[in-house]
């Protein structure tokens, strides 16, 4: 999981620092048809210990299977901090964007069964929304629309209120809402010609969904996913499931610095299911295993889609990349006060799913427990590249030495990472745990699309044996415009 220091996109799996509110297809790794078989002895996970330890998310699920047997299956903490009520397996958590997967799945069921093509434009289906009416269905399931996000923006954020001892919405918002949010606003870039996360792209793919089925994407989902998946133990944010009770979130308090309360986290198709990680596992098996889509349909959804970046892409609801050298089909997810990761390595035919009521820690949790189980790809990972600039490399130091310190010279940001600095920085102590005696490994430079700034990025390896990688994203007159950080 990445962690940006700057803007902060909740739905994908990343989380502002300071607040909680932040492939082509091989063969399918393999799982139970209903729940992975019981876990044998369980792997020393040294690394997820010391992450828990310094990260004390209040509660966690982590589980992981190989070869459809649950090697890890743990369940830590509390699900809630005031009545102290233990984390089981039946405990349930936003899943935040993992969602997308499953509106992802709706569509092509529908499409299969000829209610509506992918190829559609957006017009056919929501009208109302004019400067997309000639987007298509699968320009808004790869996340290259154009379409401006509506948790962009001050006007988004304004929405939070501190009530008590927690952060909530001031309203559930609809579709309507959130295109309210967006009004007035132009498409950022011509539809099809760039990639960029939106999660109104998924928020519209449910009203697809609803207007394509007839019924609400709630019902839908319930009915041709949750269901045939054997999801029991799963249903959706702001409505009762039976059986399991549904954990409190929790963020950072921007005041005290220790754990504040988070209220239910707004949306629908972008996120809005709640889950286990079990239940997770079952979804899994049931769409690695063909009994969602059509393997074809799989084989579309697991297939990066345009403008992928070196290893990383992204298929209709789905990131396809490649982790310690090893392909992964993945989604991870942060809503207010919760962050969670689902990954499947179908070469090694192993999954590892997390989920958290801390809106800072699934993501990273889940990646440094498959580091945890391959020390040798993590190490063979490690390996720097060429074209590095010694320059920009000095200046990454001095930002890390600054975050690190707690202090970050000002003169090295543009104005609004200056901002958000100056209104943050006393919480960049967090990395005083690392230190600044480091071996740093360059891994190359990303340039999302044109007109975005370049991120320069590293591995820094410690002596404590901790490592985190570090991309840092420069103007062209070498200010850092953005910070993203990756525990390992």
């Amino acid at each position: 999981m990445q962690t940006f220091l700057a803007a902060v996109r909740v739905a994908v799996g990343v989380v502002l620092l300071l607040t909680a509110p932040a492939l082509a297809a091989d063969s399918p790794a393999p799982a139970a048809s209903t729940s992975p078989a019981p876990a044998t002895a369980s792997p020393a996970l040294s690394g997820v210990a010391r992450t828990l330890e310094e990260s004390k998310p209040p509660g966690v699920q982590i589980l992981i299977i190989d070869h459809g047997r649950a090697i890890v299956d743990r369940n830590i903490g509390v699900a809630d901090l005031a009545t102290k009520r233990p984390v089981d397996a039946h405990t349930r958590f936003e899943i935040g964007s993992i969602t997308k997967q499953f509106t992802a799945a709706a569509i092509l069921q529908l499409a299969e069964r000829g209610k509506l093509a992918l190829s559609d434009p957006l017009g056919k289906w929501v009208p109302e929304y004019g400067p997309g009416r000639r987007v298509t269905l699968e320009q808004l399931l790869w996340q290259v629309s154009g379409i401006p996000d509506y948790m962009d923006g001050d006007a988004y954020w304004k929405l939070l209120r501190t009530r008590g001892n927690s952060v909530v919405f001031v309203k559930n918002l609809d579709l309507r809402d959130e295109l309210a949010l967006i009004a007035g606003k132009p498409l950022e870039f011509r539809p099809g010609s760039a990639w960029e996360y939106s999660n109104i792209n998924y928020a519209l793919l449910a009203a697809v969904v609803a207007k394509a089925s007839g019924v609400s994407w709630k019902t839908y989902v319930r009915r041709h996913l949750l269901v045939p998946a054997g999801m029991t133990d799963s249903g959706f944010v702001r409505e009762p499931v039976p059986g399991g009770e549904l954990a409190t979130g929790y963020g950072v308090s921007r005041r005290t610095g220790g754990p504040m309360a988070s209220g239910p986290m707004p949306g629908e198709g972008d996120g809005g299911i709640v889950s286990t990680a079990h239940d997770l596992a079952r979804w899994n098996a049931a769409l690695f295993g063909g009994r969602i889509v059509s393997p074809r349909s799989f084989a579309r959804m697991t297939a990066p889609g345009p403008h992928a970046e070196g290893t990383r892409g992204y298929g209709y609801g789905l990131q396809v990349d490649v982790y310690d050298g090893v392909r992964r089909i993945s989604h991870a997810g942060v809503s207010l006060g919760f962050s969670s990761s689902d990954a499947i390595y179908p070469s090694l035919a192993q999954e590892v799913i997390v989920l958290s009521n801390a809106s800072y820690a699934g993501g990273d949790i889940a990646d440094i427990a498959f580091d945890d189980l391959h020390p040798q790809l993590f190490a063979s990972s490690s390996a720097g590249v060429g074209g590095e600039n010694p320059a920009i490399t000095a200046l990454a130091k001095r930002l890390w030495s600054g975050m690190v310190s707690g202090h970050v010279d000002q003169s090295m940001l543009s104005p609004h990472m200056g901002r958000f600095m100056a209104s943050t920085g006393a919480r960049l102590s967090q990395f005083a745990v690392y230190g600044v005696d480091a071996r740093w490994v360059y891994r190359g430079v990303i340039t999302p699309r044109p007109g975005m700034s370049p991120s320069y990025t590293y591995r820094l390896l410690f002596a404590s044996g901790r490592a985190l990688d570090l991309s840092v994203a420069l103007t062209p007159r070498r200010k850092v415009d953005g910070v993203l950080y990756h525990r390992r």
